[in-house]
């Protein structure tokens, strides 16, 4: 009977460790030793997206803009005390105003990056940045002639990463690194990623240099996967990555997918996809390792353009881009669901014990690389000179085929006056004049030949 309770006991213990360790659990990214329990995440996330959702017709340089930075301040300075505001030669209490051209308009306007940083206790240079954008794209009316807000929320074009990077400022002060983290909202991100040239142009070479790496957040809300993108070639810091955060986000090879061939990048590439229209591009220039997190559902990674969600229209860039619609028509919990699983790859991967010296080796790692395509005047001479060597072998190529050309024609030429010949010669033992015919229909021939050539290149000269 003893040994009966035991039995029953032990089964009832496997039970609840099955269901405490969650074999099956709602989120993919659940882990016992992140900061935050789902449920909390959840709600914390949703309150964030409803105030900030506010700000609707947040374009680039508008009052609704700075009003959005102003929410994000406010919300650091009330919700996360271990973060202190930047103050440099451009920053001032945490807010790095600048001008920039607008893309649309052509005249400067006003904008601003909002930057916190959470400190090492350790005396150290190193740091990692996380970015964002927080502005809302434009469109064309045509009634107007202007460029105008989508009167949107621009939830997953910007408002979910704002969202994610604030709850990630919230998870990662918890944690005591051998670093510092940098927190940059940017702003004008919509309009080529003003924010981060303003803002990469203030970070001297020496810099730069101590920058472990880029975290880089844009479109996350909607997507049944959550994505990293790195670089286009394979690096020692990409596989890192891949195998310090497999189990929680999916990396993608989008190599020559979704080409453009009218887009030239920063990076100087002929060509743009989703995971290379962000701000991630700027710090890629500079040789600074990134990592560029995106949702959609691209699925094995074979889908041509942006996929955000199997089966729906896409979102991004359209009146739908809100909160309401987004919860209305796709599965609930979806958006709260791609920022947890962002939040506990990324604390994942910062605490990784090998994540500095993987990411210290990542700097202008692959600078080789983007050299031959940013550098024009070396495309250019490239270019020449593959187009001369083309030149010289169609020439060569050309040549050849003329010369066997012509020496055919003068075999069928010479079997032709053969024939001639064979039919003028008499067959019956007749005494013939042989070299008068045949003098005769190599005269002809020749002269049917020069008239064949003139008019040849009388063709040729219409």
């Amino acid at each position: 009977m003893k040994k009966l309770k035991k039995l029953v006991f032990v089964i009832l213990l496997a039970v609840v460790a099955i269901f405490s360790c969650g074999i099956f659990p709602k989120n993919q990214a659940s882990a016992s030793n992140f900061s935050y329990v789902y449920s909390n995440y959840a709600s914390e996330v949703k309150a964030i997206l409803q105030d900030f959702c506010v700000f609707k017709t947040r374009i680039a340089g508008s009052e609704n803009e700075e009003l959005a930075s102003k929410y994000i301040k406010e919300y650091i300075v009330n919700n996360i005390e271990k973060l202190t505001a930047k103050n440099d030669n451009s920053t001032e209490d945490g807010v790095q105003k600048f001008k920039f051209m607008n893309d649309y308009t052509g005249v400067y306007s006003n904008s601003q990056n909002i930057i916190y940083e959470y400190k090492s206790a350790q005396k150290t240079d190193k740091k990692v940045i996380l970015t964002c954008n927080y502005d809302a794209p434009v469109k064309y009316d045509e009634e107007s002639g202007k460029y105008v807000s989508f009167e949107n929320d621009a939830l997953n074009t910007s408002a979910s990463s704002v969202a994610s990077l604030l709850m990630l400022a919230k998870t990662l002060v918890n944690y005591n690194f051998n670093f510092n983290l940098e927190f940059v909202f940017l702003g004008a991100g919509e309009n080529s990623c003003a924010g981060s040239d303003f803002y990469l142009n203030g970070i001297s070479k020496d810099d730069v240099k101590n920058v472990l790496c880029a975290i880089n957040i844009d479109k996350v809300a909607v997507g049944e996967n959550v994505y990293f993108y790195i670089d286009e070639i394979e690096t020692n810091f990409s596989k890192f990555v891949s195998e310090s955060t497999a189990s929680l986000i999916n990396e993608i090879d989008l190599f020559n997918l979704n080409k453009s061939s009218n887009i030239v990048n920063e990076l100087g590439l002929s060509y743009s996809h989703v995971a290379l229209g962000s701000d991630n591009v700027k710090f890629m220039a500079e040789g600074i390792a990134t990592i560029n997190l995106f949702a959609g559902d691209y699925e094995n990674g074979i889908s041509l353009g942006l996929n955000e969600f199997e089966g729906k229209e896409i979102v991004s860039y359209t009146k739908n881009d809100t909160l309401s619609y987004i919860e209305e028509n796709y599965e609930e919990g979806m958006i709260a669901d791609n920022l947890y699983k962002i939040n506990c790859a990324v604390e994942t991967l910062l605490t990784d014990k090998d994540f500095i010296s993987s990411a210290t080796n990542a700097y202008k790692s692959t600078s080789w690389f983007y050299t031959i395509f940013a550098n024009e005047k070396l495309v250019v001479c490239i270019t020449l000179i593959a187009f001369i060597v083309m030149v010289i072998v169609a020439m060569y190529i050309y040549y050849k085929l003329s010369v066997k050309a012509y020496f055919a024609n003068v075999e069928v030429e010479f079997l032709s006056s053969v024939v001639k010949i064979s039919d003028q010669v008499g067959v019956d033992g007749e005494d013939v004049d042989v070299a008068g015919i045949v003098g005769q229909v190599l005269a002809n021939d020749i002269k049917k030949d020069k008239t064949l050539r003139k008019g040849s290149k009388k063709k040729d000269n219409k």
